[in-house]
């Protein structure tokens, strides 16, 4: 997602991208449906999946929701073309060395999923560093087949954000890449959803997140939404106490702006439409913005706020950090607690009062069942705290 810290090895990886103050009038909001007619939520909390210690995402016990989302994936620091898992891990070195394949399909076996991230805030997103456009397709081909996904998200932001202009840009590049991944799927029975996620104001989306936007439906691309990340605004004197105010205010704005682009395709959607179009995630707890605090509270607003305008996506940063600090730390911000006052798993119950905890496939997924890696070497004891957003 956005700025975060990070206890790795190496460099603190710091992507900004100047953000635009999209202005814009938000009277003809789109009006909540009747409850008649309310779709399902879906809660996806994202996952560190290369946090330290590994986060056992596939344990009932632990993660109360069994669809979650693991990112990130980006391009391996050897080759620009391949998929890697923050940098540190292949797929088939991820599943030896933090258990991936084995929680995944565990995590099915109770009838969960998964949805792959791609990108982040850290690390060389795929589009950006892999300029070869059959390559790039190969790359998030071998992923989507590796984890056999129907659904994917795009975290787009930063450098690959800002790069869309110009026919030759990453945004054109990975639109183009996305659809002609989807037409493979759909020929082979398996259609692919896919999720964008973009960073937002309380304004709505930058000028560079209503580009992507366009990129992908001008490139064909079937939306499955837009999943804002309500968090990191800089610009709101309400930080401490009126987060889920400011996260439902981005979403009206974000409506908007959603439904011009479409427009823009030719393409009308109705109020429904488009809330099932629109996705949240917030940053629990503590933020990176100094006087910015997700609460519980807050939490439990959007959910009802979701729940009553059949928003299509709910999610959180992240299910790693959904438990309170040692000793009942609060205040800081860490990776692996909140750093505010909460029971473990509070976030994640406060979602899924607005949201439904089985996967978005009324099929059962497929067993996973993927090559085992060609090493065993374990990784340090020092390991990286995220590779996110």
């Amino acid at each position: 997602m956005r700025l975060h810290i990070r206890l790795s090895r190496g460099i603190l990886a710091c992507l900004s991208a100047a953000l635009i103050i999209f202005g814009l009038a938000i009277a003809n909001q789109p009006s909540a449906p009747a409850a008649t007619s309310l779709a399902t939520t879906i809660f996806s909390p994202y996952v560190d999946a290369t946090n330290w210690p590994p986060y056992p995402f596939d344990d009932a016990s632990v993660n109360a929701s069994p669809r979650v989302t693991l990112g990130f994936i980006v391009a391996s620091t050897a080759d620009p073309c391949q998929p890697s898992w923050g940098t540190y891990y292949s797929m088939a070195e991820a599943g030896t060395q933090i258990d991936m394949d084995a929680k995944i399909g565990r995590l099915r076996q109770r009838g969960g999923d998964v949805t792959v991230s791609f990108g982040g805030a850290a690390n060389r997103e795929l589009a950006l560093a892999c300029t070869n456009q059959s390559g790039l397709v190969t790359a998030y081909r071998a992923v989507v087949q590796y984890y056999d996904v129907r659904t994917i998200d795009l975290d787009i932001e930063g450098s690959s954000l800002a790069d869309h202009n110009g026919s030759s840009s990453s945004v054109v590049r990975r639109s183009q890449a996305i659809k002609s991944l989807q037409d493979e799927r759909a020929a082979a029975g398996k259609p692919l959803g896919v999720w964008l996620t973009l960073p937002v104001l309380t304004t709505g989306l930058t000028v560079d997140g209503v580009a992507a936007i366009d990129a992908m439906l001008a490139a064909g691309v079937t939306l499955t939404g837009v999943n804002i990340m309500t968090m990191d605004y800089g610009n709101v004197s309400n930080g401490q106490t009126g987060m889920g105010a400011n996260a439902i205010q981005a979403l009206q704005s974000t409506s908007a702006q959603l439904a011009a682009a479409y427009g823009r395709v030719g393409q009308t959607l109705t109020s429904a439409q488009l809330w099932a179009k629109l996705g949240a995630t917030p940053m629990i707890g503590i933020t990176d913005i100094r006087g910015e605090v997700f609460q519980l509270a807050n939490a439990a607003e959007l959910s009802n706020f979701a729940q009553s305008n059949a928003l299509g996506l709910l999610a959180m940063w992240s299910s790693n950090r959904d438990k309170p600090c040692a000793g009942g730390a609060v205040g800081s911000l860490d990776n692996n607690c909140s750093g505010v006052a909460q029971s473990p798993g509070a976030f994640a119950a406060a979602f899924l009062g607005g949201a439904t905890p089985s996967p978005t496939s009324t099929t059962t997924p497929a067993s996973t069942t993927m090559p085992a890696s060609t090493t065993t070497t374990m990784p340090p004891t020092t390991m990286p705290a995220s590779t996110t957003t």
